[in-house]
């Protein structure tokens, strides 16, 4: 499919990954609809930067965990092409802390809300013969690390819903993961940490949104993939193969 003229949502599309993500497909020509919840300001900022370049984008806010929101977002946009569910929430929970209440916020966001809108926009989109589904998961799912294990295993849920979808669409509608690695650490790790981090990666570099953009685009355009994951982690999850 090509992206000039397409229509495309990115949950979670105001920070981090997701706006460079916005940025990237709305620079090749695609109507990007930026959702975002809590980010209100980060999302409007976002959409001036681009409408003041002459690109097309429309905001539109939803709680993801809350099922009347969720509905109406996955109903309120028509013609859809391409669906990218970006969002997802990433609470540091150690095992002592972790209860029913974390679980069901963390599915609620990184997996319900995802697979939903993507059975929702995915039937309308078997119906018009086309479309595309993305869903962002972590490369990180194939080696665990301690304190985030509901986000985790969220994601490892998403990419089964993924490989599930793109059976249950085609051939009419192509659905695949993006897994990202070490991208966009924090501010506030240290030198250290992030030397031992970059020397786990073979390509010694840390990752960045720019890598997972363009990964997202790729998918969008090669109509022959359907049911991948995609690492982007500069070959880190090697090591743990």
């Amino acid at each position: 499919m090509k992206i000039d003229g397409s229509t495309i949502l990115v949950t979670g599309g105001a920070k981090r990954v997701g706006r460079v993500i916005v940025q990237h497909l709305a620079s090749l020509g695609a109507k990007v609809y930026i959702h975002y919840n809590n980010s209100e300001a980060e999302a409007q900022s976002l959409a001036t930067e681009l409408c003041n370049k002459g690109m097309a984008v429309n905001l539109i806010q939803a709680d993801l965990a809350q099922a009347a929101q969720l509905h109406e977002l996955a109903t309120s946009i028509p013609d859809l092409d391409v669906l990218i569910n970006n969002a997802s929430v990433y609470p540091r929970t150690p095992i002592h802390q972790i209860d029913l209440t974390v679980w069901s916020n963390v599915f609620a966001v990184n997996l319900f809300a995802p697979a939903i809108l993507a059975t929702e926009y995915g039937r309308q989109m078997v119906k018009r013969k086309k479309g595309i589904i993305i869903n962002i998961s972590d490369a990180n799912v194939q080696a665990p690390y301690r304190h985030y294990a509901p986000y985790l295993a969220s994601k490892a849920a998403l990419e089964m819903v993924t490989r599930s979808l793109a059976l249950e669409f085609a051939p009419w509608v192509r659905v695949n993961a993006v897994a990202p690695g070490a991208v966009l650490l924090n501010e506030n790790v240290s030198e250290h940490t992030r030397e031992k981090i970059t020397r786990r990666v073979p390509l010694e570099r840390i990752g960045t949104p720019e890598d997972v953009a363009q990964t997202v685009s790729f998918l969008i355009e090669c109509d022959y993939i359907t049911g991948a994951v995609i690492p982007v982690d500069g070959g880190a999850s090697l090591r743990s193969a």
